[in-house]
């Protein structure tokens, strides 16, 4: 009988935990990320893309965060 490590389970949640602040192409405000979609040609072929977030680099109470158009827009809408 194979016998599994106990904790295989516990470390693989605490690997996705540790992994979500690092994640690229994802706004650290709102948590947009980039989404999927399909260039249509005139003879409507269909090929998958990405659409990406605008995403740009500001700090934000002294710590850079990478931050979407939209969020950047909103906080200086709203005074921050």
């Amino acid at each position: 009988m194979l016998k599994l490590y106990p904790y295989a389970n516990l470390y693989f949640v605490i690997n996705q935990l540790l992994t979500l602040n690092f994640m690229s192409q994802v706004c650290q405000v709102c948590g947009r990320g980039s989404g999927s979609g399909h260039t249509v040609s005139h003879s409507n072929v269909k090929t998958l893309r990405k659409f990406r977030v605008n995403l740009q680099s500001k700090k934000i109470d002294g710590a850079k965060t990478k931050v979407c158009a939209n969020c950047i827009k909103t906080m200086s809408k709203r005074g921050r």
